[in-house]
């Protein structure tokens, strides 16, 4: 047993050498150099299990070039059945890390033809007051005025269950919304009268 402990103490120097020179890269906090000097062999240990292990786990995470080609082969394959935007943009930034730039670019330029530039998707499924605003105004300055008018309608008929608080923070749209809903009617009801005189 002392033989044993013996050996340990021998090996400590060369823990408390292991330790040190990883203290002088790495820098971290003071107090390690005296847990290392102090604790002999025992608080190299100690400083090794927590400062060099942790960094050299996170080495290994630098390492997974191989699992990132695996990623981008699956990426392929799922683009190929479901060429969406949203795949394109993920394969896209996988192609850029591994430094393949043109097929990167072609991945990015398919994710954006693949968006639509209509606003129903973006606008429709938002809750904000805000949001349906804008689409309101949107589509009156389109002059899709059955479309305004269903977005405005719909904000103002929340006003009746919102928080006192949040009527007086989204006042703004919804008197925005109440606009467009007037605008609305009198554009439609320009628009036949115009076409009963015609």
């Amino acid at each position: 047993m002392h033989g044993w402990l013996g050996h340990f103490f021998g090996y400590g120097v060369i823990l408390q050498i292991i330790a040190i020179v990883h203290f002088i890269r790495r820098r971290p906090d003071g107090f390690w150099i005296w847990v290392i000097f102090l604790g002999g062999g025992f608080g190299a240990i100690i400083y090794l299990v927590a400062e060099a292990l942790p960094a050299f786990a996170s080495m290994q995470h630098s390492m997974h070039g191989f699992s990132r080609r695996s990623r981008i082969r699956l990426l392929e394959a799922t683009v190929f059945e479901n060429p969406s935007a949203g795949n394109l943009e993920e394969l896209g930034e996988l192609l850029v890390d591994e430094r393949q730039w043109a097929r990167a670019r072609q991945c990015f330029d398919r994710a954006l033809a693949v968006r639509t530039d209509s606003i129903d998707p973006f606008y429709k499924k938002s809750t904000s007051s805000e949001s349906l605003c804008a689409a309101a105004q949107f589509y009156f300055g389109q002059q899709r005025f059955a479309e305004a008018h269903e977005v405005a309608t719909r904000l103002l008929a929340r006003r009746a269950t919102m928080p006192a608080f949040q009527r007086r923070r989204d006042r703004v749209w919804l008197r925005g919304a109440a606009a467009v809903v007037r605008q609305t009617k009198n554009a439609e009801a320009g628009m036949t009268v115009g076409s009963g005189s015609v």
